[in-house]
């Protein structure tokens, strides 16, 4: 899976036309994020499987699923879709304060890190792959600050 991934980014795509867009300007794949629900106090779920289904059948690179931290069903629904692999996200309204154990899942099962101990316990988990976000100082990354 990570070799997919080398030498682009993966962008964030909301419908079919924002995937064909990255996939032309050269993301290396396209993670499928949800919407905010305003009905409910701002809360952003996971993508609709009829908007993933649309994007995987309208480009050719890797189509990651996103889910709620801790939702096993989002995750099952995204399994269900042929999503790549699935983004267990932290930043998400919670269904948990764990994770999903991800080692029984068909697909690789990517997890947000904030420290260490979040990469160990993602490790622990059976995550195939680890995300985090570098904290920045003056719009430069602190990447010894990110992964202590």
């Amino acid at each position: 899976m990570t070799n997919e991934f080398k030498g682009g980014l993966i962008v964030g795509v909301e419908n079919s036309d924002q995937a064909k867009v990255a996939e032309r300007v050269g993301a290396r794949g396209v993670v499928v994020v949800g919407t905010v629900n305003a009905a409910f106090a701002n809360m952003t779920t996971t993508a609709d499987p009829a908007v993933v289904r649309d994007i995987l059948g309208s480009v050719l690179v890797p189509v990651i699923g996103r889910i709620r931290l801790g939702h096993i069903i989002e995750a099952k629904v995204m399994e269900a879709c042929h999503v790549d692999s699935i983004d267990e996200h932290e930043g998400l309204t919670q269904a948990a304060d764990e994770g999903i154990e991800k080692f029984s899942s068909n697909i690789p099962i990517i997890a947000g890190v904030q420290d260490l101990k979040d990469s160990l316990k993602a490790i622990l988990q059976g995550a195939s792959m680890l995300r985090t976000h570098f904290k920045l100082k003056e719009d430069k990354p602190l990447i010894g600050e990110t992964v202590k």
